[in-house]
């Protein structure tokens, strides 16, 4: 998400691996937010068949909030993927075209030229300023604080709460229970057979959840999924790690700024330090024995 290397989840675990001194361990990152479970385990188990030069002794899965809304394209578990061709096209064009051809003078003025570019900064600057006041008031109402009291990392992390709620609406009220569970359900049952193919190769599994911001400010849709997922991953034996715990710590609103990208729902490098120090304390690599031994967080 337009992070520098060192910045990622990977990149800092393996900064733990060269302040540990361990010389024949990596980790490599073999996936993206927004994949389905389904195409981890087909990249997953796609990479180890043909790689049998790779020594591979864990698979970590984390699993994102995403992923349900991506496993309905996936329920039938197509055996291959067609790759479709798309016709890349000058968006400047495009976007005169479709203007004009609309009457938006002011998209038009603004996409087009410099004076209704430099009017666009002017104005959107000042609606942000609107919206901090606004969003500062209403957050003073609801944690009963002075209006002078909250900071601004608090009232940005209104901007990440808020992002993405065609996603978010799924983990509360009828969406939960007709839709969510039912592509879970798909999800965790993917899990089980990348564990199943890994168990044959006696490589680890480990799955990690960790929460959106919507989550941490909202406790039913954070109990609904994180309960549901725990108990499907503890049904089936699936070692797991919860780093929910560790963003709840302290002022949530603060933490929310401090561990994710503006008005996004991904982790900053603070965000991905922190989810590579739950990792990190919960697995131990024993380098003389070639081993990764597990110990178990279960909350």
């Amino acid at each position: 998400m337009g992070l520098d290397y060192q910045d990622t989840l990977v990149g800092h675990l393996n900064k733990k691996i060269r302040s540990n001194n361990i010389k024949n361990y990596e980790f490599l990152n073999a996936g993206v937010a927004s994949y389905s479970s389904y195409i981890y385990l087909k990249k997953i188990v796609t990479i180890i068949k043909e790689n049998p030069w790779l020594k591979t002794d864990c698979v970590i899965v984390v699993l994102d909030k995403s992923d349900i809304l991506d496993a309905r394209s996936y329920l039938d578990r197509p055996k291959s993927f067609p790759i479709k061709k798309v016709e890349h096209k000058f968006r400047t064009t495009q976007f005169f075209l479709k203007d004009l051809k609309k009457g938006d003078l002011w998209r038009f003025m603004y996409k087009q030229t410099t004076t209704g570019f430099v009017f666009k900064i002017i104005g959107d600057f000042l609606d942000l300023k609107r919206r901090n006041l606004r969003d500062r008031y209403l957050l003073s109402k609801k944690l009963k604080k002075s209006f002078f009291k909250i900071n601004i990392k608090q009232v940005n992390a209104l901007r990440s709460i808020n992002t993405r709620k065609s996603v978010t609406k799924f983990f509360d009220g009828n969406l939960w229970e007709t839709e969510s569970k039912k592509y879970l359900d798909f999800e965790i049952g993917n899990v089980v057979l990348l564990k199943n193919f890994l168990d044959k190769k006696n490589i680890e599994l480990l799955v990690v959840i960790f929460p959106w911001p919507f989550e941490l400010v909202n406790e039913t849709p954070r109990e609904n999924y994180k309960n549901y997922v725990i108990q499907k991953l503890m049904d089936k034996k699936i070692n797991y790690i919860s780093a929910y715990k560790y963003f709840l710590d302290g002022d949530i609103y603060t933490n929310i700024s401090d561990h994710y990208i503006y008005n996004d729902q991904h982790f900053n490098g603070q965000g991905n330090s922190l989810l590579s120090d739950v990792i990190w304390k919960n697995y131990s690599i024993n380098e003389v024995e070639s081993a990764v031994s597990y110990r178990p967080n279960y909350e």
